[in-house]
């Protein structure tokens, strides 16, 4: 089956259940749109603007491999109203808060800056939530390999710093540029390797 865009939900409990989700989350702008082209293999498949803060739905993707794909509202973007933050906000975590089947989510943070404050806080809650996570370095082609490289260190050890105390499943980062493919496969195999891990534990 072909991946498909299904629909965009602005209540969580329009959600589907009937197969389990890999949910995208990030800042505004940080390329999580570009990401879905390009895992799911259909350019133009998710709407890429250049205006952040765009996303105020939940978009939700099939993957055509048994699970849909949750792209989030963007985070962290200041130039929307605080009414808007608000929805956004309730949006996330009343889905976060439901009983839908999450097996990974990816947080995508830009490799070409210090992780902010609210991708702190995003590490933060998702290691409270107990679901295995991974960190995703977006925009890796806009710089140097030397420089991507350091930064991916850098970045990844500040998100770390909030997991003290914590037993969160936060798995091995990922540098990726959805320009030239760069950890493409890796963070596709990564994604297929949790979305199938209750199959072949029951199988």
């Amino acid at each position: 089956m072909a991946s498909s865009f299904i629909t965009s939900v602005y209540d969580c409990k329009n959600l589907p259940a009937d197969k389990p989700f890999v949910v995208f989350a990030g800042r505004s702008n940080v390329g999580k749109s570009s990401a879905v082209n390009r895992l799911l293999g259909k350019k133009g498949l998710a709407r890429v603007s250049k205006k952040p803060g765009k996303t105020a739905a939940i978009n939700l993707y099939d993957s055509g491999e048994g699970y849909y794909l949750a792209d989030l509202p963007g985070y962290g973007y200041a130039r929307v109203s605080h009414a808007v933050k608000e929805d956004w906000a309730r949006l996330m975590e009343g889905f976060f808060a439901s009983d839908r089947e999450i097996r990974l989510v990816v947080q995508f943070v830009d490799v070409r800056h210090e992780p902010q404050k609210t991708d702190l806080e995003m590490t933060a809650f998702l290691a409270a939530t107990g679901l295995p996570f991974t960190a995703v370095f977006t925009k890796a082609d806009k710089l140097s390999k030397a420089e991507a490289e350091e930064s991916l260190k850098s970045g990844t050890k500040a998100l770390r710093a909030t997991l003290k105390g914590t037993a969160a499943n936060m798995l091995a980062p990922v540098l990726f540029s959805a320009e030239s493919g760069l950890g493409a496969d890796i963070l596709a195999a990564v994604i297929r390797q949790c979305a199938a891990e209750k199959e072949a534990a029951e199988s």
